[in-house]
């Protein structure tokens, strides 16, 4: 007995819209199905969240742990189920090749080995499923660039010099300032300031040190801090600093500060009395 209760066979599925339109999000657990040989017209990039996942690929038997990524290339024949009577489950995202292309610059697809074990990645998928639950655009749009970045740069041959100027970040930071409510995303970024998604995304990372999303969150959280400061409802400040609602703002405030808006806004006020 290895002390793990046995999933059940399920499985959730989302279709992304926009810019990222064809990208299909899976999580799924399953004991007894096992699937027989098919393949996927699109890059397959799934992490095993519990159990042992039993597979072949293109002929090759391969077997996937907990905290093991799976990566197929379009078209690879695989079939797969359980190891062992507790089952698995795993998430994944489909991602047609010319997305995946548009990211990294590369025609093609050419990782060696199906299975990989590379935590950076596996945080980055996983933040991809957040950013969708979270229902964030950006955070979405960066997280799955990233993520396909993060796959990219292991392949064999693989080797990037492109960077945004310094005039393109400025640029970037110069919009999201002067329309903070604005629902961003890296793909309307990049194309305004004439760059690529990937190169925009790494490029602003190695210059300030955090990410796209996560300047334009702080952004909104010190604009936040200023209407609330000076009497504003709190439900306002939400739209006007562009969070999905007043719960949405709520959370990250509260992240960021150690207080709640209204807690601040208390705060002030008593200041100001």
């Amino acid at each position: 007995m290895n002390g793990m209760e046995p999933v059940q066979d399920r499985m959730t599925a989302w279709r992304a819209t926009g810019v990222w339109a064809g990208v299909e999000l899976c999580q799924a657990s399953y004991r007894r199905h096992h699937f027989p040989v098919h393949a996927h017209p699109d890059v397959h990039v799934g992490v095993i969240d519990s159990g042992c996942y039993r597979f072949t690929c293109d002929g090759v038997a391969q077997r996937a742990e907990a905290g093991d990524l799976v990566i197929l290339a379009p078209d690879a024949a695989h079939d797969g189920g359980a190891a062992d009577a507790t089952g698995y489950s795993y998430r994944q995202a489909l991602i047609p090749p010319e997305l995946w292309s548009g990211v990294t610059g590369r025609d093609g697809f050419h990782r060696r080995t199906p299975v990989w074990r590379h935590p950076p990645t596996v945080r980055l998928l996983r933040a991809v499923f957040a950013a969708q639950e979270q229902r964030d655009a950006l955070l979405f749009d960066a997280a799955l660039a990233r993520m396909i970045a993060s796959v990219s740069e292991a392949e064999p041959g693989w080797e990037t010099r492109e960077r945004a100027t310094p005039g393109m970040l400025t640029r970037v930071m110069e919009m999201m300032r002067a329309d903070v409510a604005e629902p961003w995303t890296l793909a309307s970024l990049a194309a305004a300031v004439g760059s690529s998604r990937f190169v925009l995304s790494r490029s602003f990372r190695q210059n300030y040190g955090l990410g796209l999303h996560d300047w334009l969150m702080d952004l909104r959280l010190r604009q936040a801090r200023r209407w609330l400061a000076a009497g504003m409802p709190a439900a306002e400040v939400a739209a006007a600093c562009g969070f999905a609602d007043q719960s949405h703002l709520a959370r990250r405030f509260k992240r960021g500060y150690g207080v709640t808006p209204g807690q601040f806004a208390a705060s002030c006020t008593s200041v100001q009395a």
